[in-house]
């Protein structure tokens, strides 16, 4: 390894001796599975003096329920994570989504923290040293440039997690620990501030202990879709998730979410598509190519899409497609098992 890559590893056993680690060293790394990091380790586009494993604190692994809904550590990996019997009993969707991550073997070292917390891709960013000497730095890599996007004040690399899609629509929330223990953060606001410094040179200073789905009510319906290259091998082209709640006495016609993921710098809420669909439910069976064209038309006005190695952003915009797949499922499904709409649920 080359010498700029030289780094203390340590592998404290408690969240209380990993904080105190991430405090005293400025230029200290939290190490999860590794399989985004060591590889840019490797190429030099990061460097760290610390580098702090989790792979020893047993409080980063465990699922329990709670009072407040499913409990799930960041350090609980991919192919833990789709077999778990209670991940699937509460939400099958969020393992079906981790299946479709990568390689078996990146899944069995991938964590779930880790494919939230992911370095955001770009062919420009994405290379080797020797390759990137050509070229003036980017937001990146200390420089003042997108090379995508020449004229950007920021950073447009795609953000390109699987999970992220599922969890946003479930609305979950994002446990953090400091020198106060314990507190809560939506995992929205965790990824537009990782999406933020994830584009500059900054370190994160948040520590993620895991993540926390709300308890879902019966009924409720949450399908995860992902178009990619080669299936799961390769990065999604587009990924997206539906969730619908059963109606309420907040809300008469459900609570719908929509979140597709892979066409910006972070994902997408599609919420005039849900708009449209609060609006209109009465009226449901009758409008399934409605929906599906408000969505295509506020994913094509939203969608970030930069050049990808291997597919131009015509080709990707193609893919969109999943999308209205997703929808038509959730459509289907729901008007054909209950019949007229306003006696669902």
């Amino acid at each position: 390894m080359n010498s700029v890559n030289k780094f203390e590893y340590h592998t404290p056993k408690t969240l209380e001796q990993a904080w105190t680690l991430f405090q005293e060293n400025p230029d200290a790394v939290f190490l999860a599975g590794g399989t985004d990091y060591v590889p840019l380790l490797k190429k030099g586009l990061k460097t760290a003096a610390q580098v702090i494993g989790l792979h020893k604190i047993s409080h980063l692994k465990k699922i329990e329920k709670r009072p407040n809904g499913l409990f799930i550590g960041a350090m609980l990996t991919l192919s833990d994570l789709m077999k778990d019997p209670l991940v699937g009993e509460v939400c099958p969707a969020l393992a079906a989504a981790a299946r479709f991550v990568a390689s078996p073997q990146i899944r069995n070292r991938g964590t779930i923290g880790g494919n939230i917390l992911q370095d955001r891709r770009c062919m420009y960013f994405n290379q080797s040293a020797d390759w990137r000497q050509s070229i003036a730095p980017c937001f990146k890599t200390n420089g003042k440039v997108c090379h995508q996007v020449p004229r950007s004040l920021s950073c447009r690399a795609v953000y390109h997690s699987d999970l992220a899609p599922v969890l946003l629509a479930l609305d979950a929330k994002t446990e953090c620990f400091d020198q106060e223990g314990s507190f809560q953060k939506s995992l929205r606001e965790l990824i537009r501030e990782h999406v933020d410094l994830n584009g500059r040179t900054q370190r994160e200073k948040t520590f993620i202990t895991g993540f926390i789905i709300p308890a879902l009510p019966k009924n409720t319906w949450l399908k995860f879709v992902k178009q990619s290259a080669r299936a799961s091998l390769d990065f999604a082209v587009v990924n997206g998730a539906l969730c619908y709640l059963p109606q309420n006495a907040e809300s008469p016609g459900g609570s719908i979410k929509l979140v597709v993921g892979s066409v910006a710098p972070e994902p997408i809420e599609l919420s005039e598509t849900e708009q449209f669909i609060r609006e209109q439910f009465a009226a449901l069976a009758q409008i399934k190519e409605s929906i599906i064209e408000k969505a295509s038309a506020e994913l094509d006005a939203k969608c970030a899409l930069i050049r990808d190695t291997g597919l131009s952003v015509k080709a990707r915009k193609r893919a969109f497609g999943a999308i209205g797949r997703l929808i038509e499922l959730w459509h289907d499904d729901l008007t054909q098992r209950h019949g007229a709409t306003e006696n669902i649920f």
